[in-house]
């Protein structure tokens, strides 16, 4: 156990996402959809310490008690990362600002249509996507979401799972 704050992530995807976190260059920027108490916030926090985190959740769901963003600061803290700003809203209703993103990590909503959202608003300016549940046998959205984005997107490829994490790259350009 990488961390004590509950997430539906397994062992192994805790070590994915942390590995992932760690490639995100010194003052890069990662955007969280979907952090429930802070269990991933806390793995991208440790993994990227230097990093400008922006979680974003309508705390509108909590399977072990209410989710909240003050319950998910103090969780954070608690591991000692400080390096994040909460978005309190639905993603759904979310824009971005056409800055770059060097990693996004997407575990909201789950079905198909909020999943194609959260790609298309911050998708295109991400440099990787991480995402929950991508190769889930059981809940098919985030798979179907990104089949779809990356068909208007052909510069994005799956560069690899571990478990039902996804790991998303963007083509380099030939210089």
């Amino acid at each position: 156990e990488i961390i004590h704050i509950p997430t539906w992530l397994h062992d192994i995807e805790k070590e994915a996402l942390f590995d992932v976190a760690t490639k995100v260059p010194v003052g890069g920027s990662i955007i969280e959809i979907g952090a429930l108490y802070g269990g991933s916030t806390a793995i991208l926090g440790l993994g990227a310490p230097t990093a400008r985190i922006t979680s974003i959740d309508n705390f509108s769901w909590g399977p072990w008690g209410q989710a909240s963003a003050e319950l998910l600061y103090k969780n954070i803290k608690s591991v000692g990362v400080n390096n994040v700003t909460v978005r309190e809203e639905d993603s759904t209703k979310s824009v971005h600002d056409g800055t770059k993103i060097d990693l996004l990590w997407i575990d909201g909503g789950h079905d198909i249509n909020i999943v194609y959202h959260d790609l298309e608003t911050f998708g295109p300016y991400a440099q990787v996507i991480a995402m929950h549940d991508y190769n889930n046998i059981y809940i098919l959205g985030p798979h179907q979401a990104f089949d779809r984005f990356q068909k208007e997107h052909p510069e994005y490829y799956v560069d690899y799972a571990v478990d039902t994490l996804g790991v998303i790259k963007k083509h380099e350009k030939p210089d």
